[in-house]
Order: structure tokens, then sequence, then C-alpha cells
């Protein structure tokens, strides 16, 4: 049977629905953006629930060293998969350092982007083919601070703020964590709940109303992460659940350079990973590549058995096509996913 990737795992309850429907591959995500961002003592502890048999991987996007190091020496991972703009060089720099396999993963949108394929067939273990999504321009605001003004919407935003934005701003205020934020602050056309200017981190709240509106908050993610900003975001019901967590994610990412500004949106951006959307299969029908690889990029229950008609890869990886919500894996999904493999 192909082999599965449970990629994106935030939980115990989870795990074991992905270890017991077979899953060979379970993937913790270390990259604060992401809703399926893991704490590190998050992480330690999954890692350990992990059978033999099972392997862990470590999912970065374009890590510096401090981050590698702390979790490649402190968490037991099996593999090392790099999702972001890495280049042949830094991912046989970094199989080096740890002597652990890395996985290289390659966006896809057109059978030219495969062009870059030599170097990495080369220095990675494994080859992850992922789903290449551009965004070219910021959304409008759903909460309209463009319209009424983005300065005089984000005053009338701290006189009423959530339930939730008055829990977190208790620990935030006064440094707390060491570092100064702001509430309601305006960056244009949006106004993010918190921001700590000196360190470029913004901190998003999100209630239920954003299982229905997933695009617009990548989107609107991507844009201030190409004006330099981290961006962290959080369930309201993560403050109530685990706000230890939550504030330990907060502190590590307070200690993370953040991304360089560049003018992505003036002429097109670039989502890593998530975003259940595919590509178009059959730019790699017919193809054999060097290494082991992954099939990734809006993989479900329903359409796996029809990529599989058309494609052999060694395995496949899925995120968000088996959640319930955005970053919560669906017990039943997984099952149904792995089924479908079976079947196929």
């Amino acid at each position: 049977m192909t082999q599965v990737k449970i990629c994106g795992i935030t939980e115990p309850k989870s795990l074991q629905a992905a270890i017991d429907a077979g899953a060979r591959f379970i993937g913790l995500v270390f990259y604060p953006p992401s809703p399926r961002h893991v704490s590190f003592d998050i992480a330690w502890n999954l890692a350990r629930m992990i059978p033999t048999g099972v392997r862990c991987v470590g999912l970065f996007v374009d890590p510096d060293d401090a981050l590698l190091e702390r979790v490649a020496t402190g968490i037991q991972l099996d593999m090392i998969q790099l999702h972001g703009d890495e280049s042949a060089g830094r991912v046989a720099e970094i199989k080096a350092r740890y002597n652990i396999p890395v996985m290289k993963a390659i966006r896809v949108g057109s059978a030219d982007d495969l062009a870059q394929l030599e170097g990495f067939e080369v220095a990675a273990d494994w080859l992850l083919f992922d789903a290449k999504i551009e965004k070219k321009t910021p959304p409008p605001s759903l909460r309209g601070e463009a319209g009424r003004g983005v300065a005089n919407n984000a005053r009338n935003l701290r006189k009423n703020t959530t339930a939730a934005e008055q829990l977190l701003w208790k620990h935030l205020k006064a440094k707390q964590l060491g570092s100064k934020f702001r509430r309601q602050h305006p960056i244009p056309p949006y106004v993010a709940d918190f921001a700590c200017i000196e360190k470029k981190l913004i901190i998003e709240l999100d209630g239920s109303q954003h299982n229905e509106q997933t695009e617009y908050d990548c989107i609107r993610t991507d844009y201030l992460q190409s004006h330099g900003y981290r961006v962290l975001r959080f369930w309201n019901n993560d403050l109530t659940n685990n706000m230890t967590g939550v504030l330990e994610t907060i502190h590590q990412s307070l200690h993370i350079p953040p991304p360089q500004s560049s003018p992505l949106f003036k002429g097109g951006g670039v989502i890593y990973g998530g975003t259940g959307e595919s590509f178009d299969w059959s730019i790699l029908k017919g193809r054999s590549f060097k290494k082991p690889w992954m099939l990734g990029g809006g993989l479900t229950p329903d359409n796996v058995a029809e990529a599989l008609s058309i494609l052999s890869p060694d395995a496949v990886d899925v995120s968000s096509g088996v959640e319930s919500s955005r970053g919560i894996k669906d017990e039943g999904k997984i099952k149904s996913f792995i089924q479908a493999i079976k079947q196929a």
C-alpha cells in the first residue's frame, strides 16, 4: 500500500487516530504562522507517543539555525521536512549537520517548476510535491477597516474588545513577556489584534466565524508577512483551554527573526502549504525520480484514489484534507482517507 503521512498533528487524540488507521509518517509543524504550529513542549510529548515503525517528521519553513538546533537536538525526529525556499546547498548543510534524513518540498504550478529538481535529487533523501498557490492582491477587509478609516476603526475596536482579546491582553500588557505589545494596531489596510513592533510579531485571535473565511485569513496573513511581520493565529478557545501553551508559543516567536519585508503583493506571493488546493497531477505522470517521493496538495478522502490512479508515489501527504476545521484533525476523515488508499 502507498504509505501515508498525516501532517499538522497538534493533539494526542489525532495522533492516535492516525497511528491506529495505519499512517507511516506523522508530521509536526514548527512554523509559527501556521494554524498547525506546535510548541516545543507539545511536540516533545507527541513525539514520545509515536511508536517504533512510525516516523516523526518535523516540518520547517526557511528555519534559522537556532530553531533547528533546539528542535532537532531536543525532539526525536526521524526526518526533517523543508517546506520553504531553501536551496539545495541549505538542504545538504542541514542533512550533514544533524545526520537526519531530509525531505524537500517542491511547489508545483506548471512543468517549469520541475526544473529545480536536479539539485534537490542529489541533496535530499525524499521529495514532496505540493501545490504552488499564488495570491496577487490583498483581499478587502472583512471588518471594513479601510472603508471606515483604519485609524478610526482601530480606536473603535479598542473600545469594544472581545472577551478573548481582554483575556490575552492581561498577559501581554506591561511587557509581561519581555516585549511591548500594542492592541488593535493599524497596519493598513488592516488592524492587527495585537502587535509587537520591536519584534515584528502580530497575534490574531479567531472566533468561529473564521471557519468560513480560511482563504481570506491566509491572504491577510501573507500580506502582513510580506511587510516583514511574523503572524501567529489562535482560536479563541485556545486561550481558555491552553493559555500556557499559547503564551509559550508567543514567547518563542518573540525570539525568532521575522520574515524579510518583500514586495510580494505588488506582484504575487506564495503560501507554504496547508491550503487544501491541489495541482495538475498529470504534470508528474510518467516521470521517474532518483529519490522516494510524496504527493501532497489538496488530497482528501474523496480524491486520493483518483490521484493514485494517475500517479504512483511512494507516499501521500495530507493535512487540511482530514480536518474538521482549520488546524483541527477529524478522526473519521483520517480513517476514511487511509481506507480509500487501501482500496485504491
